[in-house]
């Protein structure tokens, strides 16, 4: 049964990694829109699959020893995979520190919140307004020189 989540995640982040993918290669090549694509195609996958998407992160309580080999490996390609998109959006921008985990960390803190948030477009939340699109409060990053 242990194995058997391990692929359905591994799976999810397959899913995920083309939802973002997909957002990317229908946008504009530079930086700032690369960004804003993958985000949107971030929160497109949540929406589009809120149960694997909710499955995907919680915590499950699993240890690398109680899955067999080949999911453990097909588990850790994918989400890196999947995180490989998001780290390769954020390249391009100046890094707080000179890390690029402070970079990869804001945005994903920001997506992944805003895709709990509102993953359901945002009912059931105390707004009594439209909820923002995630492009009007990812914050405009300034690129890298040289």
């Amino acid at each position: 049964m242990i194995s058997l989540k391990a692929a359905i995640i591994a799976r999810g982040h397959r899913l995920f990694a083309d939802s973002m993918r997909a957002a990317a290669a229908a946008a504009q090549d530079d930086p700032q829109a690369q960004l804003a694509a993958i985000c949107r195609g971030y929160i497109a996958f949540s929406r589009r699959h809120r149960a694997l998407f909710q499955f995907m992160f919680q915590p499950h309580g699993i240890t690398p020893d109680q899955i067999d080999a080949t999911a453990l490996e097909e588990v850790t390609r994918e989400s890196a995979a999947s995180y490989q998109v998001l780290r390769d959006a954020c390249l391009p921008f100046e890094h707080p520190g000179g890390d690029p985990l402070a970079s990869e960390t804001m945005v994903w803190s920001l997506v992944h919140g805003y895709a709990l948030l509102f993953g359901d477009g945002g009912a059931g939340t105390p707004f009594d307004k439209k909820v923002p699109d995630i492009t009007t409060i990812l914050p405009r990053l300034k690129l890298r020189r040289g």
